[in-house]
């Protein structure tokens, strides 16, 4: 059985992030910039090659935004059952394993506890507050 992936045709400034190779991306881009969207191709695409995802946003329109995208591209693998959607918890997974892609709205830290991500979006990251990734995104050991 051949599914079809349908993801966006992404322009060329949302190409260089979405191509990049490094450990962490900073995207600073003007309104309607394609950032969301730049990289619910990228949750997806690592999402296709196994990986567990986890977008935050402050608000619920982001993610909405990012959650249309992401399902709107795996729409026929939904169909066909080759993953789980569940538009409750914004999370699709394939059964039996840690891949997944998981939305939610999250502005501190408390949010996005108890979770664990390969890749780790915070879109709208300076409306956040900044121990989002600073106490659990990306915590550092304590001192001594």
């Amino acid at each position: 059985m051949s599914l079809t992936v349908k993801l966006k045709t992404p322009h060329p400034k949302q190409i260089e992030f979405i191509e990049s190779k490094a450990k962490r991306r900073i995207i600073r881009a003007g309104r309607r910039g394609g950032k969301t969207m730049g990289m619910a191709i990228v949750a997806v695409k690592d999402f296709l090659r196994g990986k567990r995802v986890l977008y935050a946003a402050p608000t619920m329109d982001q993610t909405d935004s990012f959650w249309r995208e992401v399902t709107n591209a795996l729409g026929e693998t939904l169909e066909a059952g080759a993953f789980v959607k569940n538009e409750s918890t914004k999370t699709i997974e394939l059964p039996g394993s840690t891949q997944r892609i998981k939305a939610k709205t999250a502005w501190n830290a408390d949010m996005l506890r108890g979770d664990f991500a390969d890749l780790l979006i915070l879109d709208e990251y300076q409306m956040m507050n900044e121990d989002a990734w600073e106490v659990v995104g990306q915590p550092h050991a304590p001192r001594q």
